[in-house]
């Protein structure tokens, strides 16, 4: 299996952290963020990874190298401007033509047994799977309404559905079906997931068990650096 981590950001939000660093190189409990990320796939059996760069990518392709060194292989994909979630995959649709792929935000830390909801989102035969979050604050991360089983509510039915509103983590797996509903230019994946919804295209959202933490702020940063 095969995923993408977005690492292109500049990390504004993490200033002045990330002036020397970009925010995926950031240490965090031993381990450096992008690593804690890249032990997460390891456990779920992804072996090829793509990263997309702009903002000091250089020094994560340096760090990171092909991957070889970590059981993986490292692919990178960079941006003369920044392309989005949604540009951004769509420029590196050729590295996912088959089958069930996984894309990832790199300023978060995660617990997710990720190999449990991809066997879940392949059960539903799902072509978009949104890992969500129960019992947190969405408003400064957005939220997902999906229905009683599971499906993601289209926009304009989720304030007069049955449906419930969870934060989403940034974590997506999704099936090759998503590339005809994005544009190789700068954009947000979101509104190609909320288009599908809309189509009744198998857009779901899963609600996963374990501890994830926001790392996009100077302050949920340092909050998860003292995790015990």
């Amino acid at each position: 299996m095969k995923a993408m981590i977005f690492a292109a950001g500049k990390g504004t939000r993490l200033n002045p952290f990330s002036y020397a660093l970009p925010k995926s190189l950031l240490p965090l409990r031993g381990r450096t963020v992008i690593d804690w990320i890249l032990l997460r796939l390891q456990e779920a059996g992804v072996r090829e990874v793509m990263i997309n760069l702009h903002h000091q990518g250089e020094k994560i392709q340096k760090y990171l190298g092909n991957g070889s060194g970590r059981g993986l292989s490292i692919s990178y994909s960079p941006e003369k401007e920044l392309l989005g979630t949604g540009g951004g995959l769509k420029q590196v649709e050729e590295f996912f033509e088959e089958g069930t792929f996984l894309v990832l935000n790199s300023d978060m830390y995660f617990e997710f047994a990720l190999a449990e909801l991809v066997a879940r989102h392949r059960e539903r035969k799902a072509e978009v799977t949104l890992v969500l979050k129960a019992g947190m604050d969405t408003s400064l991360y957005g939220g997902i309404y999906i229905d009683g089983e599971g499906r993601v509510l289209s926009p304009g039915r989720e304030k007069t559905g049955p449906g419930r509103l969870y934060l989403f983590t940034g974590i997506s797996i999704l099936e090759p079906a998503v590339f005809s509903y994005l544009v190789r230019k700068p954009s947000s994946v979101i509104p190609a997931y909320r288009q599908m919804a809309s189509e009744n295209r198998p857009v779901f959202g899963e609600i996963a068990a374990g501890r994830w933490e926001d790392l996009g702020t100077v302050a949920n940063y340092l909050s998860a650096s003292n995790i015990p």
